[in-house]
């Protein structure tokens, strides 16, 4: 069965394998060298078909699920520390292993066996040298040394949206300050809108459109509110 993708010329009739190889090797790209705006185009294309495929919804990679911008999660790896012998690169390899194999296994083609996988694969929680193709989601968080990315819920999540609704209204009805601004402002509350309703709300991105809100000229002053809940709690 297909990636259910959207009928682009680079990506039509892509098998499921070569569109997951190919979400795979752009976000390898995008760390090694410059997040360009066809890197972007296929990341988001691709991410979406592959989440949208429930025959991969257990085996999507965490940082895929957590990331829609390209931009934002190879700023994230870059950063993101490693176990010693373990690049950034192997790390989104091993990562994508298991929706490789389930790919290889709806395609019916042949898959390697486990037990010749690299060691770093076989040595992670919840996999073992019989396991089956049907392989559990990993937590990257148990092997690599990279934390999962704090996430905002509960009150914390309702009482953001709350402000952020009050906040666009005073900057719609803003006066004072250039266009320009306004339309910084407007997007930078748009971005942590979709941020905020999508799942697993990525804290840090969040809190980093916050700070950056807050540095704007003129209209910086109507997110005090959200900096001293989020920045100087």
């Amino acid at each position: 069965m297909a990636i259910a993708l959207p009928t682009v010329k680079w990506t039509h009739n892509q098998s499921d394998v070569e569109a997951i190889t190919s979400l795979r090797d752009t976000i390898n790209s995008a760390i090694e060298g410059e997040v360009t705006q066809p890197r972007r185009d296929t990341y988001d294309v691709l991410r979406k078909g592959l989440i949208s495929n429930s025959e991969y919804s257990d085996v999507v990679p965490e940082f895929v699920r957590n990331y829609r911008s390209l931009g934002a999660l190879s700023d994230w790896l870059r950063d993101a520390e490693m176990q010693p012998n373990l690049s950034v690169e192997r790390f989104v390899v091993l990562s994508f292993e298991p929706a490789m194999r389930r790919a290889a296994t709806l395609e019916g083609s042949e898959s390697e066996p486990l037990s010749t996988m690299p060691a770093e694969l076989r040595a992670m929680p919840g996999l073992d040298e019989n396991a089956s193709s049907e392989i559990s989601p990993i937590d990257s968080s148990s092997w690599t040394g990279v934390p999962k990315p704090a996430v905002l819920e509960g009150e914390r999540l309702a009482k953001l949206q709350m402000e952020l609704t009050s906040i666009e209204r005073q900057v719609e009805a803003l006066d004072r300050g250039s266009n320009s601004e306004k339309q910084q402002a407007m997007a930078i509350i748009t971005a942590i809108k979709v941020l905020a309703e999508a799942p697993e709300p990525p804290e840090k991105v969040i809190k980093d459109l916050i700070s950056l809100a807050g540095n704007l000229a003129g209209v910086g002053a109507l997110f005090l509110s959200l900096v001293q809940m989020f920045l100087q709690g």
